[in-house]
């Protein structure tokens, strides 16, 4: 038998941290909450090159979206005074989360100048948000409009370059698009990795340009396989969503309503037309979301099952007094209605709805005056609108779904 001293001298030293292997690390940091893992990157030179690997931010991605509700809310408010930006709340106690790290709002960064005059004087709004990235700009867009890629989560803001193209001289605008000049779109191309900005430009309905910048590459290229702008002569409603690499925008173009896509995975354009007989033309409200299988299930007046995110449709109807949002899944040639929300007298909502991935809680903006904006949970289950979480600035109104990302770390 070993005396006790013995043991004691031949007993191995308690692990130190300094002496976790990489892999091991790996794991422990990626439970780490956003706020900390931050910190870690400006301990030493090894915890910094870690979190920001490739890897290890895919990885961290990969775990975010596996949770079943979303952290953050970011909504459209006012921000003090008369200035509108975008606060970001607690998913569950609809106030601002003090422990998070991320900021109250979205600040203006000051070398956000059009005309030697601050953005805020102009407005700006968010265009698309894929795994915790923003693409911001201009309320009211033109040739000349900054483009911006913020994370929250990292507080970073970074400005696109200036696209090459330029209108030819001569080209006329038609004062019935005047204002919607230019049209946004934002998604994420997970075979390269990439994120993507999709700007089209169409002055007339003889001329349509369409580009696409590249984050990973840092440039613009041109579009070669455009519609004909006779076809998109018309208004591209506000906001547009991303499923598997394919971008939407929804055209409001009576008799009937299309919707436009941007596949980046083969850069091809197209246009669907959705049937009048079952969805009628209506100006607003009406919005595209991708929903999870578990929200679709939720929603679903059937039971049903659903094993992948599909691409659904929201559309404000009002017959004989009452007002119900009807819920369309568009599949690839077809399209299903699945489900009905039913508003309060004189309600409307806003674009777009923040699901969470379980599909127990939307979180809606609804209006049943123009004065009165309010941000508001409904329950699929119970099929009614069950709490008023808080009263927010008006039009544009805005709410969503918002997770941490690492997105842009790299550039830090």
């Amino acid at each position: 038998m070993v005396p006790l001293k013995q043991y004691r001298r031949r007993r191995r030293p308690p692990t130190e941290i300094k002496d976790l292997t990489p892999d091991i690390l790996f794991e422990i940091f990626a439970r780490v909450p956003m706020k900390y893992l931050l910190q870690l990157t400006t301990v030493c030179k090894s915890y910094k090159a870690l979190i920001r690997g490739h890897e290890f931010r895919r990885f961290h991605h990969e775990k975010n979206t596996m949770k079943n509700a979303p952290d953050y809310l970011l909504v459209r408010n006012r921000i003090g005074g008369q200035q509108r930006g975008f606060s970001i709340y607690s998913a569950r106690t609809f106030t601002y989360d003090e422990n998070s790290g991320l900021p109250r709002s979205i600040d203006i960064p000051m070398q956000m100048q059009l005309h030697d005059l601050p953005l805020y004087e102009y407005g700006f709004t968010v265009y698309g948000s894929c795994n915790g990235l923003l693409c911001i700009s201009l309320f009211s867009l033109d040739l000349d409009s900054p483009l911006y890629l913020y994370n929250p989560s990292l507080r970073k803001f970074k400005q696109l370059p200036r696209s090459e193209f330029e209108l030819p001289q001569g080209t006329s605008i038609t004062s019935q698009i005047a204002t919607g000049l230019v049209t946004l779109g934002f998604g994420f191309h997970s075979g390269k990795d990439d994120y993507q900005v999709v700007r089209f430009v169409h002055p007339n309905t003889s001329f349509f340009h369409a580009e696409v910048y590249s984050l990973k590459l840092n440039s613009w290229t041109p579009v070669e396989n455009v519609v004909d702008p006779r076809e998109v002569d018309a208004w591209f409603m506000e906001g547009c969503t991303c499923l598997d690499g394919v971008i939407y925008w929804h055209l409001m173009q009576r008799p009937n309503m299309s919707l436009i896509s941007f596949n980046m995975h083969t850069s091809v354009l197209g246009k669907r037309t959705l049937p009048y007989d079952q969805l009628q033309p209506v100006m607003r409200p009406i919005c595209l979301q991708v929903l999870h299988p578990e929200c679709l299930r939720a929603l679903h007046e059937n039971s049903v099952q659903v094993s992948k995110k599909s691409l659904c449709l929201f559309q404000v109807i009002q017959r004989g007094g009452h007002h119900y949002c009807d819920i369309w899944v568009l599949k690839e040639d077809t399209e299903e209605k699945i489900g009905r929300i039913h508003l309060p007298p004189h309600a409307s909502i806003a674009w777009p709805l923040g699901f969470s991935t379980n599909g127990n809680v939307a979180y809606m903006v609804i209006t049943e005056n123009q004065d009165l904006p309010l941000l508001v949970q409904y329950v699929p289950l119970l099929n009614r609108i069950q709490t008023v979480i808080t009263q927010i600035s008006h039009r544009p109104w805005y709410v969503d779904a918002y997770r941490e990302s690492l997105v842009l770390l790299d550039e830090i």
